[in-house]
């Protein structure tokens, strides 16, 4: 765990990170509003614990009570306000895409290539 950074907003503690995920604990004080921006690869995910956390966004504004939680996508504009003092554990994640394989072969079942050589079982 990394030592909070001072935010004009309140306070952000790194968890965990790695090269495609970072965890973070918000301690948000009240009235605490984050800048209105987007994330070009990035997906956030906010699950409030204590508080109540409205995110701004191009759909509108969403209330967030503890227990609950928001997903962002990439490029979504988004905007935190901390309605009062909440405690947030927000998550980033890099942009999967199931599409992104590309495929050279295809798996099958050995035994049943050999007994059904008109039909390898292939992946769609």
């Amino acid at each position: 765990m990394v030592a909070g950074s001072p935010k004009i907003w309140g306070k952000n503690t790194e968890i965990y990170h790695n090269e495609s995920i970072s965890v973070n604990f918000l301690n948000l004080v009240k009235g605490g509003t984050c800048s209105l921006h987007i994330h070009k690869f990035k997906g956030n995910i906010f699950y409030v614990i204590k508080g109540e956390l409205k995110i701004h966004t191009e759909t509108g504004t969403h209330t967030l009570l503890p227990g609950q939680s928001m997903f962002i996508p990439p490029l979504m504009k988004h905007q935190f306000e901390a309605t009062e003092e909440s405690f947030v554990i927000e998550v980033m994640m890099v942009r999967y895409e199931h599409s992104d394989i590309i495929r050279e072969t295809f798996g099958f079942i050995q035994d049943y290539a050999k007994e059904n050589s008109d039909n390898t079982g292939k992946e769609e």
